[in-house]
């Protein structure tokens, strides 16, 4: 038992520094890129608003901006310590260094722990959901009318970066839960052919008390039992988006 108490400790320790160094690395980038990307942007534009701002005005416009980039990245980092507590799980379980009861025992742990952040990570999907639809549209219909106008393909090029980190950022957090479920699956999958390949009575009841446990609480998130927190989620976001944006460039005659 302290054997295993200081394995535990030590992996808890190896993910809290992981999470601190993508905290610390992820908004740096991302205020980086978005330096780099108003200069490049800037040396090729003519003297447009957004390049005659003073450096106090323009440090406001990345502040503000970084801030819808915090809120995406607090959800990432909720997801990635999600994904790495299931996946140490996982590990375990199919190279056979967790039992079934220990299995169950961890697993509602992790569970647990995510149900208790769940209110303010809901909060958090919906917020950036709201503030991400509109701003992600307006970017994609300023790029189309730069198109049409036909600028400078290094501005063109940049327009195309800015949109393309907006979704990446919005993306990474469903991809991480979409990395959970999978790794609940195979440890549900090795769970089962333990079952199959084990004739031990006590051994089956702990695998089958494990696998009704996760199959009545599976791993997957919704955000008010409604919206799943998967890959389908930035699909369905993309599919709304693309729809409206092709609405919105037929009212507005942009191509006419």
């Amino acid at each position: 038992m302290e054997f295993e108490e200081l394995d535990s400790w030590t992996e808890n320790r190896r993910i809290l520094r992981d999470v601190v160094v993508r905290a610390v690395l992820m908004p740096f980038i991302s205020v980086l890129f978005k330096i780099v990307v108003s200069a490049i942007y800037c040396a090729h534009a003519d003297k447009r608003d957004f390049c005659t701002l003073t450096f106090f005005e323009f440090l406001m416009k990345v502040v503000s901006n970084y801030a819808f980039d915090s809120l995406l990245l607090v959800q990432y980092m909720i997801m990635y310590t999600y994904y790495r507590h299931m996946s140490n799980l996982k590990s375990k379980v199919v190279t056979s260094h967790c039992d079934a009861n220990k299995t169950l025992r961890v697993y509602r742990n992790i569970l647990d722990s995510v149900d208790r952040i769940k209110p303010v990570f809901d909060k958090l999907i919906l917020t950036g959901i709201i503030i991400a639809v509109p701003r992600f549209m307006t970017t994609e219909y300023m790029v189309l009318h730069e198109v049409k106008t036909q600028q400078n393909w290094v501005l063109l090029t940049v327009q195309y970066a800015v949109v393309l980190q907006m979704g990446i950022l919005m993306s990474v957090s469903t991809l991480a839960a979409e990395a959970v479920n999978t790794h609940a699956d195979e440890i549900s999958l090795t769970l089962h052919n333990n079952l199959i390949g084990t004739t031990d009575q006590q051994k089956r009841f702990e695998i089958q008390q494990t696998l009704v446990y996760m199959s009545a609480r599976p791993s997957q998130l919704y955000v008010w039992r409604r919206i799943p927190v998967d890959a389908r989620l930035p699909m369905a976001i993309i599919s709304v988006m693309t729809t409206y944006l092709i609405v919105i460039v037929q009212f507005t005659h942009l191509f006419d």
